[in-house]
């Protein structure tokens, strides 16, 4: 009775194994300490034997109904008190041995489906990753064969361009030969004007294909090493900026009405690298900023107004590294977002405008070039993301 009255103050699970509690009892029958008592502790958590002098059938079927283990009639013998207390005590034990082996294999099935949800990500993630190989693949071979072909009648226009240009300039001559000093003055004024008008034609003509050239260029350099021919484990000796700059050109044209593109590169050694994947990297990145400022659809010149946002990209140096970093003034990401951001398939972007798979990939990329990603964010602040690579 007073181990029931004194049960909040101390565990008896812990230090009690089993109780021996006798029916008649002064206030408080034995039935009710033991309902109360099961009310904290289970049948199996802590075993009661009741002692008393009633022998009656309704006598043990009230105990049972307590919750009692056992019941034993008053006298006793001896040896069959220590028989009955021994073999509960047995049976406690067991449960107790049962229960922690059950704890120990639910920890193990735990860390099993844990580690089994991990494998399935990372396996989602590197079938995400061969798809994304294989359509840098196709696209270089695409690139390779469309900047060919498109490379060619450039190569014919600046070629009847600068030609046209010369003979224009030839015929101005013959021309003015002609009139000699006699023309009219209006006349060669006339002249002039129409020639000017010529001259600008075959200006924009050539603006033009050196444009379409650098577009190609671009696309070429974005996509190099990217070929059906290319071996993904071969790296080569490359200056990091030709990738890099070629990349935010490319990423200029969508959003160059919208956000503000400067780029200072203070350092720019040969690493060894493959181009292709950091390019991809670049462009995530790139991208990712932008639309943390403006959103996933570029405003359309019309719309844009001021360009109140901006897109800092800069390569400096560190001890034995090379850092890209780029910084942009968007909303800026959460401790939880910094937290989950490499984590494949994570996204706050709107159902339908993400996978989840751009950081990861690009996280990927960069622990293959032994390099690693360094963010530093706040929201409403913007984000600096600093990708780092050995030297």
């Amino acid at each position: 009775l007073e181990l029931f009255e004194r049960r909040g103050e101390h565990d008896t699970s812990s230090t009690i194994d089993l109780i021996l509690l006798d029916v008649m009892m002064p206030g408080i029958s034995g039935y009710e300490v033991c309902r109360q008592l099961r009310e904290k502790y289970t049948v199996s958590q802590l075993p009661i034997l009741f002692l008393t002098a009633k022998s009656q059938l309704v006598d043990l079927a009230e105990s049972y109904a307590a919750g009692g283990n056992d019941f034993l009639t008053k006298p006793i013998a001896k040896e069959e008190l220590f028989a009955r207390i021994k073999t509960q005590l047995q049976l406690l034990h067991i449960h107790r041995r049962i229960e922690k082996e059950v704890d120990l294999r639910t920890t193990q099935l735990k860390e099993s489906y844990n580690e089994l949800n991990r494998t399935h990500d990372d396996l989602k993630l590197t079938q995400s990753q061969l798809v994304q190989a294989e359509k840098m693949s196709s696209l270089g071979t695409l690139v390779a064969g469309v900047g060919h072909e498109i490379n060619n009648p450039i190569s014919y226009i600046r070629l009847a361009n600068h030609q046209s240009n010369q003979g224009l300039r030839e015929f101005q001559e013959f021309l003015y030969t002609l009139l000699e000093d006699d023309a009219d003055s209006e006349m060669k004024i006339e002249f002039d004007r129409h020639f000017e008008s010529i001259y600008e034609c075959v200006s924009t003509v050539s603006s033009g294909t050196d444009r379409l050239g650098g577009i190609v260029g671009n696309l070429q350099t974005f996509a190099r090493g990217s070929g059906a021919n290319k071996d993904t484990d071969d790296v080569s000796l490359c200056q990091v900026s030709v990738g890099l700059l070629s990349t935010l050109q490319l990423v200029k044209f969508n959003y160059k009405y919208s956000v503000n593109f400067d780029c200072d590169i203070q350092y720019d050694p040969e690493i060894n690298c493959t181009p292709s994947e950091l390019n991809q990297v670049f462009m995530n990145l790139m991208v990712n900023a932008c639309q943390a400022m403006v959103g996933a659809d570029p405003k359309p010149p019309e719309d844009a107004g001021e360009l109140i946002h901006n897109l800092n990209i800069g390569m400096e140096q560190g001890e034995n590294e090379l850092h890209v970093v780029f910084t942009d003034n968007g909303s800026g990401m959460s401790q939880e977002t910094i937290e989950r951001v490499f984590e494949p398939f994570y996204t706050t972007k709107p159902a339908g405008e993400g996978t989840g798979l751009g950081m990861a990939i690009s996280y990927g990329i960069i622990e293959r070039h032994k390099g690693r990603i360094e963010i530093e964010s706040e929201l409403g602040k913007g984000s600096t993301l600093r990708v780092v690579l050995p030297l």
